[in-house]
């Protein structure tokens, strides 16, 4: 039986170049929504069930007027109502007193390299055009550098109690972060996201760390 001959190197490594991407894009649109991955540690003294009382929001001095902690404050209403809980109409008459406090940094700068390949078919050459060696040689020609900046995004909520409180003592219910690195400085979307991790699962284990995924974006929820 005459021997099949294989393909030429070049056009070999044209069909594994196509089919690497048709995989590469395969895989990407499988992948879904971009997830926000959030460290999460919350210590409570709030039991789990039933869920009773009212509360309200009380904005520190630099958030009172502000539209985007308006927008962020609602979101967690929408938490703590989900959970049973009803709204007060002012922290004077309110159970419990919720604080939030949002944040992000100013970034660290972080570097990687990749490897650069390149196709080489000294082989072919070396044993003439007729040779079947089938595979082309590829080989590493360098690295190509990578910088990015990463930011850190933080999110604290306190609940505490409401009539203790308005006697000037503080006694916290609650007291929960947020924490999760991204490569936008814009809170915007990330804080939603935060805020819904560490409702999730409320009020949590005391004191566990948790790692919660949340889809962006948020708003629809």
């Amino acid at each position: 039986m005459p021997a099949i001959a294989a393909p030429a190197p070049r056009a070999l490594f044209r069909r594994l170049l196509i089919c690497g991407v048709l995989a590469v894009t395969a895989l990407v649109s499988a992948c879904g929504p971009h997830m926000v991955t959030s460290n999460v540690l919350r210590f409570n003294e709030m039991a789990a069930t039933p869920h009773t009382g009212t509360f309200a929001i009380a904005p520190e001095k630099d958030q009172e007027g502000s539209l985007e902690f308006r927008g962020y404050a609602d979101l967690v209403t929408r938490r703590l109502e989900a959970q049973g809980y009803k709204r007060a109409t002012t922290p004077a008459n309110a159970d419990m007193v919720v604080s939030l406090l949002y944040s992000v940094d100013d970034g660290r700068t972080e570097q990687w390299s990749t490897p650069i390949y390149s196709y080489n078919d000294y082989w072919r050459r070396y044993y003439g055009a007729a040779s079947t060696w089938p595979y082309p040689y590829i080989e590493p020609i360098g690295n190509d550098t990578h910088t990015s900046t990463v930011f850190t995004h933080r999110l604290e909520v306190r609940i505490s109690d409401g009539p203790k409180l308005r006697q000037g003592k503080r006694e916290n219910l609650f007291e929960g972060r947020a924490v999760t690195e991204r490569s936008t400085r814009e809170p915007v979307h990330t804080i939603p996201a935060l805020i819904l991790a560490l409702f999730e699962n409320f009020p949590g284990e005391n004191g566990i760390p948790t790692t919660v995924r949340i889809p962006e974006p948020v708003y629809a929820r």
